[in-house]
């Protein structure tokens, strides 16, 4: 799932106390994340028990560089080798190419900064994927850094069937003809 070269981490001593691990700080290099779904859903990144997510994490300083992340989604029929870093001056960044149904792909994601000003912020997001089965381009901002529970988007996307932004957005859509279409889009847990 993920190996790390090195990750230092700065965590209150009271919240392990009582028995809460809420890191304050990150910094990682040389993170491998290697993210698999198999075609009936089971993640890797998942938990067991589908328990109430929490929020994302109040963080104060993160950082992450020299790192790579790797997916294979057989649901989504997807793969990615991305490129990923996390800098306090130009935020998140995960850029990399993979395949889609067998057909090449590009991916891009941008997101903001991530310190201890922006800890209950709005967030930005623009998230890109070009392939000859889809493009897509959203724009949207969390309702916290790295919590997807809560978001407005817009996104425009396009391809030969509305089957293959399905493979991205899991909504349970069936095939179509050729489509264009732009949503404005919320979210909230």
């Amino acid at each position: 799932f993920a190996r790390v070269e090195k990750a230092i981490v700065r965590v209150p001593l009271l919240q392990i106390l009582l028995g809460r691990f809420r890191p304050e700080t990150i910094d990682v290099t040389g993170l491998e994340l290697n993210l698999v779904r198999t075609a009936d859903g089971r993640a890797n990144w998942e938990k067991r028990n589908k328990a109430r997510r929490g929020n994302g994490p109040d963080l104060d300083h993160l950082t992450i560089t020299n790192s790579r992340l790797r997916l294979r989604d057989d649901k989504r029929h997807m793969t990615l080798d991305a490129a990923l870093r996390v800098d306090v001056k130009t935020g998140l960044s995960v850029a990399g190419a993979g395949t889609h149904r067998g057909q090449p792909m590009q991916f891009a994601a941008t997101g903001g900064v991530i310190d201890g000003t922006t800890a209950n912020a709005r967030w930005p997001i623009r998230l890109s994927i070009a392939s000859p089965l889809l493009r897509l381009d959203a724009r949207a901002s969390t309702d916290r850094p790295l919590d997807l529970n809560g978001f407005d988007a817009s996104i425009s996307a396009s391809g030969p069937d509305i089957v293959y932004l399905d493979d991205v957005i899991e909504a349970g859509l069936p095939g179509t003809q050729n489509f264009a279409l732009q949503a404005r889009v919320r979210r909230d847990r």
